[in-house]
């Protein structure tokens, strides 16, 4: 699903894997050389379908990736964000949502050695899904978060900082016209929208 390189000329990947004893499907993480070969994998995943959705590469070198969890008991679908170190062993395991399905979309690294996450939520009492976004500490940890959107339903595709901290995210909306348009929204650095 994402590819990012990495500082050694390489790259990684993360995705699903079915294979390796992993029936429901897990997260899966690949770190391949500058030529394409695969210097070592790993899988994250429980009982459940597990499916790896956006990576990046940490200022320390290791790597933070959403995945697209079914395996949290008693939720139906959650945001995962897990982080490793450069070898692809785990230094945390997070885990944002509400009892209704909330989908991981993108992950970018913050000015602050934090992250910022654009979601797509049908928790919180939001009848229809909404844009959701998440602004996270380098270990993980909530800073705010933020959800966008009308009567109908949002989903949030990309989410971006900009130079002076603020930031811009878009998506799909079908609130403010007969079918779905595309949605643009400028926020302030504490996830605010600017008019």
């Amino acid at each position: 699903n994402c590819v990012k390189q990495t500082s050694d000329g390489g790259y990684v990947m993360i995705g699903q894997t079915f294979s390796f004893g992993a029936p429901g499907g897990d997260a899966y993480l690949v770190k391949l050389n500058a030529t394409g070969d695969t210097t070592w994998t790993k899988r994250f995943g429980g009982a459940n379908n597990d499916e790896g959705y956006y990576i990046t590469v940490a200022p320390d070198g290791g790597f933070v990736f959403l995945v697209r969890d079914s395996s949290n008991a008693g939720m139906d679908i959650d945001v995962r964000m897990i982080k490793t170190d450069a070898s692809g062993t785990p230094v945390w395991n997070k885990v944002y949502g509400g009892t209704f399905k909330d989908t991981p979309k993108m992950i970018q690294n913050t000015s602050d050695g934090g992250f910022i996450v654009g979601a797509t939520s049908r928790s919180f009492g939001w009848i229809n899904p909404d844009m959701w976004i998440l602004k996270c500490t380098s270990s993980g940890d909530t800073s705010w978060t933020r959800h966008y959107g009308g009567s109908q339903n949002e989903h949030c595709y990309v989410v971006r900082e900009m130079v002076d901290g603020s930031y811009i995210a878009c998506g799909k909306t079908a609130s403010y016209g007969p079918d779905f348009d595309p949605i643009f929204l400028k926020l302030n650095s504490a996830g605010t929208l600017v008019v």
